[in-house]
């Protein structure tokens, strides 16, 4: 984490992130290890802390009913894209 002064060793990946990640289109899947792993591809380690990022989204506006139409996200995510 940035707070250590250290780099980031991997990225957060809880249920929401789960959820979150595949909408937005960046992963595929719901194996937590797989989506940290093609987060990790994706993105440089200066970035990984998106996973949190991604949680606070999934948290406030991408649940499991979406509040898709008040969500930041919306013009780039995939899932707003197939379903509005």
């Amino acid at each position: 984490m940035r707070e250590s002064g250290k780099p980031a060793e991997g990225v957060i990946v809880d249920l929401h992130v789960v959820r979150v990640a595949p909408r937005l289109g960046i992963v595929v899947g719901e194996d937590p290890r797989k989506i940290e792993k093609q987060i990790k591809e994706i993105l440089s380690q200066k970035d990984w802390d998106a996973g949190m990022a991604m949680s606070f989204l999934g948290r406030e506006f991408c649940r499991p009913q979406p509040k898709c139409e008040k969500c930041l996200m919306n013009n780039v995510c995939a899932y707003y894209k197939a379903n509005k």
